[in-house]
């Protein structure tokens, strides 16, 4: 069709006939899309064997979308140690002068990636690789081995828990990014202390655990679908298979989900730490990238299983409370390094990655107070 028949044949449609031909372009626009997306979903992902071929590798983008417990205080609270994303060593984060250095554990851990942190009464460092978990001195650099991860199983997070100290590891069979079911596999692992093999946790219903964090007292917080859940790890007699349960309820529904035709801006609990009367949670764009918020609400007080009361009221009396007291404290991007010290007392926090290319602010809270802002030297 030539320009000025074009022109011709402009001029004599009316406005129905427009509007008729912009929903037949989008429609056409749209199946394309739909074309491409379920082409990427249909494209296989790499076994648990390909994967732990490249173990080795920075893992920024799947430690981004994990189970985020990323950093933990030193058993004195003077120290953070965090995992940085671009190398995959530890950051030693020195509260007391407000400096960074690092610490490459290497060949201590066989030269695996680190992808959670947590802290034992030792005052030793817990590292979790996808395949094992170690012990470290972070001075001398010594690890370890305490258990390595069954075959076809992948560690996502791990946390200690101070009253019992066993570990409770969240766990991955689904290699799919991101990873937010287990192929009907139970959800973690759980090792007793003084034991040398993590065996299953069973769990109806809850399929990944994100930011697993436990209190002094042993309970367990953690996120599922965007909501904050309270619980703890119970013991299965004569079940030598899956001797573990998780017995845990939604005690704060903190997910913001929407749908509509643009990408869902909605977020999550991505990590969790407990103070004391306080949570802290970093809420995370759901299933995708973006900014979210670090927030704070009281400690959700009889809210177990075994103790909150099973009726609708009781419940919904539970979930007004909690979100009704949440305060927001900063935005945040990708990772907050959100940690609690043992004595909870103190809360560590950042707007984003850590690194010489990031622009990213760093908060200690002191007793619940205010978030000071601190600048943190980072190493040469």
């Amino acid at each position: 069709m030539s320009d000025v028949s074009f022109d011709v044949w402009m001029s004599g449609a009316d406005a129905s006939e427009l509007q008729k031909l912009l929903k037949v372009l989008t429609r056409i626009c749209t199946l394309f899309a739909l074309s491409i997306t379920t082409y990427v979903q249909a494209t296989p992902s790499p076994s648990p064997s390909e994967q732990s071929e490249s173990e080795g590798e920075t893992r920024s983008e799947e430690l981004k979308g994990s189970a985020a417990v990323l950093a933990t205080f030193s058993r004195d609270g003077s120290h953070v140690y965090a995992i940085d994303l671009e190398t995959s060593n530890l950051l030693d984060i020195n509260l007391e002068k407000n400096a960074i250095s690092t610490i490459n554990l290497g060949a201590s851990i066989d030269n695996k990636s680190i992808i959670s942190v947590g802290t034992a009464k030792s005052g030793d460092v817990l590292v979790a690789t996808p395949s094992a978990a170690w012990s470290c001195n972070p001075t001398t650099r010594a690890c370890k081995k305490l258990a390595s991860a069954p075959e076809g199983v992948q560690f996502a997070a791990m946390a200690y828990n101070p009253k019992s100290g066993g570990i409770l590891f969240s766990t991955r069979t689904d290699f799919d990014y991101p990873a937010q079911n287990n192929d009907d596999a139970d959800p973690a692992m759980f090792l007793p202390a003084g034991a040398k093999e993590p065996k299953p946790v069973w769990s109806r219903r809850v399929g990944f655990l994100d930011g697993i964090a436990f209190a002094p007292d042993g309970q367990l917080f953690f996120g599922y679908r965007g909501d904050l859940w309270v619980g703890s790890i119970a013991s299965q007699e004569d079940n030598e298979e899956t001797p573990w349960l998780l017995d845990a309820i939604r005690c704060v529904p903190l997910a913001t989900f929407e749908t509509t035709l643009a990408t869902p801006t909605q977020v999550g609990v991505f990590s969790v730490a407990v103070a004391k009367q306080m949570l802290y949670v970093h809420l995370h764009r759901m299933y995708g990238t973006g900014e979210g918020n670090v927030v704070r609400l009281p400690r959700p007080q009889n809210a177990s299983s075994g103790e909150a009361e099973d009726e609708v009221r009781e419940r919904m009396r539970l979930y007004s409370k909690e979100t009704g007291a949440v305060e927001v404290l900063v935005y945040n991007g990708t990772v907050s390094y959100l940690c609690a010290s043992q004595d909870g007392r103190r809360v560590f926090f950042t707007t984003g990655v850590l690194g010489k290319n990031h622009d990213t602010q760093a908060y200690l809270v002191e007793n619940n107070g205010k978030p000071q802002e601190i600048k943190l030297k980072l190493p040469e």
